[in-house]
């Protein structure tokens, strides 16, 4: 199975201005990985059984949606996959607030509005709250038991240990934006005693 494949398989049968023959499937698939008649009437098959598309075939050639209001993405998603595309969008958002990155957020948000319809996920709201912001200098505390997996999986890719404690704690900072969901982060870890915010300049 080959996702790419299936939502262009998906976006072509939602197409209604055109009739769509194996062939044409095919060709549009062209550029998808491991394209073959075979692997094209395979996932015609799966999106039937796997995804309970209803799919028809007209004149015995043409390949058509039975219901005009399928959506692919709500089959394929859970509620946990849909909640982090959610996140994760409001996350490439936050980064438009960045003096450097300001001018791409009418695109961003685009996309949000294009990938939101797609995966049946809440619009976007047209303004974040706040101003354009300036990185920051963010100082934490990890504690001891922490500190090898801060290391292995760093917070940011600006991370920089400031120092080592007697304790085997360490005191670190990165560079960046205190964005919702770094902030959620911090106070989860701080609730556990694991990290400290020191301060934010």
């Amino acid at each position: 199975m080959n996702i790419e494949r299936l939502f262009i398989i998906d976006r072509c049968l939602h197409d209604e201005n055109r009739q769509w023959s194996l062939q044409d499937l095919i060709d549009q698939c062209g550029e998808a990985m491991q394209n073959s008649k075979r692997s094209v009437q395979a996932d015609l098959e799966t999106l039937r059984k796997r995804f309970g598309a209803k799919i028809m075939v007209v004149d015995k050639k043409f390949y058509t949606y039975r219901d005009k209001n399928y959506n692919l993405a709500e089959h394929i998603l859970c509620a946990d996959d849909k909640q982090h595309i959610a996140e994760l969008l409001t996350d490439i958002r936050q980064y438009t607030r960045f003096n450097e990155m300001h001018v791409f957020e009418n695109d961003i948000l685009r996309l949000h509005d294009k990938i939101a319809a797609a995966f049946g996920l809440p619009r976007p709201s047209r303004h974040l709250p706040g101003s354009v912001l300036e990185t920051q200098d963010i100082r934490l505390w990890i504690c001891e038991d922490m500190v090898d997996k801060i290391i292995k999986r760093p917070i940011h890719p600006t991370q920089k240990i400031e120092q080592y404690e007697i304790d085997g704690s360490a005191n670190i900072v990165i560079h960046t934006v205190m964005t919702a969901k770094l902030e959620k982060w911090i106070n989860e870890q701080e609730a556990k005693h694991h990290v400290k915010l020191h301060n934010v300049n």
